[in-house]
């Protein structure tokens, strides 16, 4: 499993400030997982204050999501 963020993300920047692979950017206006780096620990989804903007995906059903 990786995580993906979502268009309920307000940008507040939480996710990658803690993430311990430093695998969250903030491109273009919004932040982006890089699922390479996503190690799936959910670090991101415990420190985000707003529910659903962070989710669980099968790795191989990213291909389809912007990374």
């Amino acid at each position: 499993m990786i995580y993906v963020i979502t268009e309920k993300c307000i940008e507040c920047g939480c996710c990658g400030l803690y993430c311990k692979q430093h695998g969250i950017s903030f491109v273009d206006d919004s932040y982006i997982i890089h699922k390479e780096l996503c190690d799936g620990c959910g670090t991101c989804v415990e420190y985000c204050p707003i529910d659903d903007a962070i989710v669980a995906v099968h790795a191989q059903d990213s291909q389809s999501l912007k990374s």
